[in-house]
């Protein structure tokens, strides 16, 4: 009571002198507040002196009943937290008596470690979240709480009853069947899970390649069973006697890269072929030069796209309620196949009026790269979407500008409370050697010239729309440009639109294999329709480094490289 107390009298003093600091000159006000200062400075030491005589004199006990976090600071039970914390000899630093913030966040976690068994082992967690919730305050109880009735500790008790799903069973091999069954509820027991082997009966499903040329009298073809059985019944024969005769059997190398002739990617490749039999003919030599077109996965997904059904294409959600926190995906959008969750869709601090403003993209489970120009502060709660309208909340809890040894640039690593479930995707980044697998204009005086191919990108705005911007002019290692699409390609000019004041911080992406490769942020906009910034893939070195320092410990995420190596290079 007493600490209550003095707190109220140093709350009371704050307010009541700072009235009468309006009326008095500059230097008056600055020896005012030297004053006040020194008096708050002996107010604060007696207050850790009472704090010290009640531990060291007291059986301190408290019942925590009320889950805590960031936006509890300023209430009674935070200042019992750090009584229980001090008493387990974990600093809250720098963190004020009655504040909950990162050194709380951090010492909580240090606490949820320290009995991970009882804490975090009953939500399949291996690391501290920070916050203060169920299984925690029973700790806590356990350990500091006022006796409790049978009823009441019952009600602190964390059961767990797995909820088992199974995929299908495999093939039938060597009469035996398995599937894969897993909990849902990570409990930890095997109680209740279904069988995951039977028997079963197997009959070969042979199909068999055509025959071979006729080569020493001798054909050849392979037979494979479907069923895989891992028998041989009933396999049809896989050589035949023949006749030799002198048939031409050309044999050609794969076609060459393709040679490009306009801008968006129409070109001619050509190959060689050789007749192994030497018939000295060419009847039926096979083409070894045809028309070729870079057939880029965004350009298949728009196809037959017009201005006049673009605007229902465009929206990534069909409901958007920020203030009840309600999404829906809209099932007409052009882009809904991929995975579309790693941009943040919702922030908790409002730019101009508008929740989307600010966002951070998913690099990993726990990390998210934002615009640092633009990046909102510590503490900051983002909603993601996952592609079946589940919608979760994470705090940034920390985050690092990357600066390098010549420049600050405009990137800036994020990390969240906890990791996201792994429906929630996160984007890929390129590899170092990504300019080589750019395509370009034969003669083009040099990459990002205007004289270059035209690769389309998805990119997003604040209005959460899937746009399509060209990967043109202007590309160098360090920093990334894109354009509007042009006119003359209808279905990418229906789906485009240019780069405004407020999409800082929205990313932009290559479709790799159905997966999000992302590009850049925009760090500018403007005239002409051109945006762009910074090179994500230029500074994977440094961007690794602030998210091993951000997450700490042994093994901490880092940037997942996207694997080119079966594309073509230019």
């Amino acid at each position: 009571m007493k600490i209550k107390i003095l707190l109220v009298i140093i709350l009371i003093f704050v307010f009541c002198i700072g009235g009468t600091a309006f009326a008095m000159t500059d230097f008056e006000r600055q020896t005012l507040i030297q004053q006040i200062q020194a008096q708050l400075n002996q107010l604060i030491q007696l207050l850790n002196e009472m704090l010290a005589q009640q531990q060291g004199t007291e059986t301190w006990s408290h019942t925590f009943n009320n889950n805590l976090g960031y936006g509890s600071s300023g209430a009674d039970e935070v200042i019992n937290l750090h009584l229980a914390l001090q008493k387990e000899n974990i600093s809250y630093a720098p963190d004020d008596i009655n504040i909950f913030s990162t050194g709380t966040v951090r010492a909580v976690a240090e606490f949820q470690e320290k009995y991970a068994s009882e804490i975090l082992a009953p939500w399949g967690l291996t690391h501290g979240t920070g916050f203060v919730g169920k299984t925690t305050r029973a700790k806590l109880n356990s350990l500091y709480g006022i006796a409790l009735t049978p009823q009441q500790q019952q009600q602190q008790v964390t059961t767990c009853t797995p909820s088992w799903s199974c995929g299908n069973w495999s093939f039938c091999v060597n009469n035996s069947q398995a599937r894969t069954c897993t909990d849902s509820n990570n409990c930890g027991t095997t109680s209740g899970k279904p069988a995951i082997t039977q028997s079963c009966a197997c009959t070969p499903n042979w199909s068999c390649t055509n025959w071979s040329t006729c080569a020493n009298s001798t054909q050849t073809k392979t037979c494979t069973d479907l069923n895989n059985c891992g028998v041989l019944t009933n396999k049809p024969a896989t050589t035949q006697s023949c006749v030799n005769a002198c048939t031409e059997h050309w044999q050609c190398a794969g076609w060459s890269n393709c040679i490009f002739t306009d801008a968006y990617g129409n070109g001619t490749q050509t190959k060689t072929c050789t007749d192994t039999n030497n018939c000295g003919t060419t009847a039926n030599k096979p083409a070894t030069t045809q028309t070729c077109i870079v057939s880029y996965t965004i350009d298949k997904k728009i196809m037959g796209t017009s201005v006049g059904d673009a605007e229902t294409k465009k929206p990534m959600f069909s409901v958007r309620n920020h203030e009840t926190g309600e999404f829906v995906r809209n099932p007409n959008n052009w882009a809904k196949d991929w995975n579309l969750s790693a941009t943040s869709v919702d922030s908790s601090q409002m730019y101009g009026g508008i929740y989307t403003r600010a966002p951070g993209t998913l690099i990993s489970p726990r990390h998210v790269v934002m615009a640092h120009h633009a990046g909102p502060p510590v503490g900051t709660v983002y909603k993601f979407v996952d592609m079946n309208n589940n919608v979760i909340s994470r705090t940034l809890v920390d985050a690092k500008q990357i600066i390098t040894s010549d420049m600050a640039t405009d990137i800036e690593i994020g990390i969240l409370d906890s990791d996201v479930p792994a429906s929630f995707g996160f984007a890929k980044v390129l590899p170092s050697d990504w300019l080589n697998y750019i395509p370009r204009i034969q003669g083009a005086p040099y990459l990002g010239s205007a004289d270059n191919v035209r690769i389309p990108l998805l990119s997003s705005d604040q209005t959460l729309r899937a746009l399509v911007r060209d990967f043109w002019f202007g590309i160098s290692e360090t920093r990334m440009n894109n354009v509007t699409a042009e006119e003359s390609n209808v279905a990418r000019y229906a789906l485009t639109d240019r780069v405004i004041s407020g999409d800082s911080g929205f990313p932009s992406f290559l479709i790799v294999n159905n997966e999000l490769v992302l590009l850049f942020l925009y760090q500018y906009g403007g005239l002409g329709a051109n945006g762009g910034g910074p090179a994500i893939s230029y500074y994977k070195t440094e961007i690794n480094t602030a998210m091993a320092n951000l997450q700490g410990g042994s093994n901490p995420y880092q940037l997942t490289v996207v694997d080119l190596s079966g594309y073509p290079m230019y």
